[in-house]
């Protein structure tokens, strides 16, 4: 590939350069305004969400509560309803005795009046029954206040167990609704970090953008060039010979022992890019040259940096490499005019 060729392309790409970034610029400044509105949409839901689990989360307190409360009010109930049942039981075997003793002094008695025998007193006889018969309904008034309880204690205990059911149902949606909430603010928290880390490379982009335009604006306000470097000659890229003297090419092939390739002057990074295995770095020198460093290695100077004279702009990893020197960016001079003697 003629080396020619390819300066010609990078001065052209750089002459174009202010209109471009400045389109790259307004739509890097989109998307960071976009992302931007995620990362506040994003808060906005992990606010609800918080909310949500805080509001839930107090719910599931109280219900748990309340469902305690419940549960020793229930076990009283139980152990009420077991106490009156065997009140029941008792006053029935009452009633029964009182019945079977009745049923033998009512015996004893018509025997006393109908018998000539006198088993037993007949005033005592009936004393004991109009006793008995007494007893009996107070036992039986008992009995029916005490099965009166059984059916209010029977009606509280199916209260209880309506209500217990409906904090049981309230603490398991209390949870289901934490955890659901939780999932999604755990999703909600890596999608705002994802987008949190794109947004900061889109703005240190911006702001490298802005530093290019700014750069650029300086460029374009210039009437003239000095063409006048920072002093009356340029460094040597690289210590060596030059091995191609086609003096119809341009530029210098250079062969070097050095392991670094410098800046032949002060300047600006203004571009660089590969070429087949090799790469291509443009160093600006803000005079109406720019120098071209093609080379096979590390580039150690970044894009839109300032370089000093005699700086370190790649390490080398051939012992070639191929020097320019371009005046208004499209004419290529015989660089060894300006060499240091």
């Amino acid at each position: 590939m003629d080396k020619r060729i390819v300066i010609l392309a990078f001065a052209c790409c750089f002459s174009f350069c202010f209109a471009g970034e400045e389109q790259k610029l307004d739509v890097l400044v989109k998307k960071i305004e976009a992302r931007k509105r995620e990362i506040n949409e994003i808060k906005s839901e992990q606010t609800e969400y918080s909310q949500k689990i805080s509001d839930y989360g107090n719910r599931l307190k109280n219900a748990k509560s309340r469902l305690t409360v419940l549960e020793k009010r229930y076990s009283g109930k139980s152990k009420e309803k077991a106490k009156i049942k065997t009140e029941i039981e008792q006053v029935k075997k009452e009633i029964a005795d009182i019945n079977a003793l009745y049923l033998l002094a009512f015996i004893r008695l018509y025997e006393a009046e109908y018998i000539d025998e006198e088993p037993m007193n007949s005033q005592v006889l009936s004393y004991f029954v109009q006793s008995s018969s007494n007893k009996v309904e107070m036992y039986n008034e008992k009995n029916l206040k005490l099965q009166n309880s059984t059916v209010d204690i029977n009606r509280q205990i199916r209260e209880l167990e309506e209500k217990k059911d409906k904090e049981v149902k309230n603490i398991k949606f209390s949870q289901y609704v934490t955890s659901v909430a939780g999932a999604f603010l755990v999703e909600s928290r890596s999608k705002e970090k994802k987008i949190s880390k794109e947004l900061a490379f889109l703005q240190e982009e911006r702001d490298k953008l802005e530093k290019i335009i700014a750069n650029l604006k300086l460029d374009k306000m210039r009437t003239g060039y000095s063409y006048k470097f920072s002093q009356s000659n340029i460094l040597w890229p690289v210590r060596g010979e030059i091995v191609d003297n086609d003096l119809r090419r341009s530029g210098l092939d250079i062969s070097t022992k050095d392991k670094y390739c410098k800046a032949v002057d002060n300047g600006i990074v203004a571009e660089y890019d590969k070429i087949g295995n090799k790469k291509c770095l443009v160093v600006d020198h803000r005079n109406g040259y720019i120098s071209v460093y093609v080379y096979k290695g590390n580039t150690l100077a970044e894009l839109r940096s300032e370089v000093k004279r005699g700086q370190n702009l790649a390490l080398l990893q051939s012992d070639l490499i191929h020097f320019e020197l371009v005046k208004d960016k499209k004419i290529s001079v015989n660089p060894r005019v300006f060499f240091v003697k």
